[in-house]
């Protein structure tokens, strides 16, 4: 059992993981008790960053290393296909811990996050002039880099509000400047851009927009009635048709606050709710 005076209150109390944390704590991570030596007992905060791997971890990566051979998983020798075996396997736990369906979704190992971000925002098959990408306002760092390659593509930019994903509070239209940022602060209730509350554009402003847009549309072929890019990368659906991809983008934890997200808004997405309320439709 713990010594310390805290540790045996937060048991008592019955704080975090059911009582369980400060047990966790002493067998797993016991590297952070306090050192013999009299250095002082470490608190790791960083876990949204990257979090401690403990020491039943190490233990079973330890076993399993000293027991198996792992080879290059693209050759064909036994070893390869046990490292294959290995990564396939790891990839249906993710999915099934994530209840995606393995014949619609899969997994894709990266060095972290911003790698992760920074492979989808220039793979993602955007349409120029059709293509969505939409955000809430409290997100990952990383995942505000994916702008660039969405005005890259002219694709157009929507930030929501994350306590109410239905209220939208700045777009962007597809085929703005690279220069344009969307809000990252919201001061005093209102949307911010480039560290300034916007202001309300004039009549001139206005018309001046408009006349930039439709050079800006006609440089880049895009039919203004249809609002779509008469491009040959737009994707195909199989069928000799063309079709255009949307992005959402919402942390399902902040890794600012640690505040949990409603992952209904997934469900929100996929049904078409959210697209047709962005878009002024019924939101039925």
């Amino acid at each position: 059992r713990g010594t310390h005076p805290g540790a045996m209150a937060l048991e008592r109390l019955g704080y975090g993981y059911e009582g369980q944390l400060p047990a966790l704590r002493r067998e797993e991570f016991s590297r952070l008790a306090e050192g013999k030596s009299g250095q002082p007992a470490t608190v790791y905060l960083d876990h949204a960053g990257a979090t401690l791997y403990g020491e039943g971890q190490l233990n079973a990566a330890m076993r399993d290393m000293c027991t198996n051979v792992y080879a290059n998983p693209h050759s064909q020798s036994a070893t390869s296909q046990r490292t294959t075996k290995a990564i396939d396997e790891a990839r249906l736990l993710v999915l099934k811990h994530l209840n995606a369906d393995p014949s619609k979704y899969t997994v894709i190992f990266t060095s972290g996050a911003t790698s992760a971000l920074k492979l989808l925002g220039e793979a993602f098959p955007w349409s120029p002039g059709a293509s969505e990408f939409a955000y809430t306002l409290d997100n990952h760092n990383s995942v505000l880099g994916i702008r660039e390659y969405a005005q890259v593509k002219h694709a157009s930019i929507r930030v929501v509000d994350e306590d109410s994903p239905d209220k939208t509070l700045a777009t962007f239209p597809g085929g703005a400047s690279r220069a344009t940022k969307a809000p990252t602060t919201r001061p005093n209730g209102h949307v911010a851009t480039n560290g300034h509350v916007a202001k309300k554009n004039t009549a001139e402003d206005e018309d001046k927009e408009e006349e930039n847009e439709g050079q800006e549309a006609e440089k880049n072929g895009v039919d203004e009635k249809k609002g779509a890019h008469l491009a040959a990368d737009d994707v195909d659906n199989g069928a000799g048709d063309t079709c255009c991809y949307s992005l959402f983008a919402f942390p399902g934890e902040s890794n600012f606050s640690g505040r949990k997200m409603d992952l209904g808004m997934i469900s929100k997405v996929a049904s078409g709710y959210l697209p047709r309320v962005w878009n002024g439709g019924n939101n039925e």
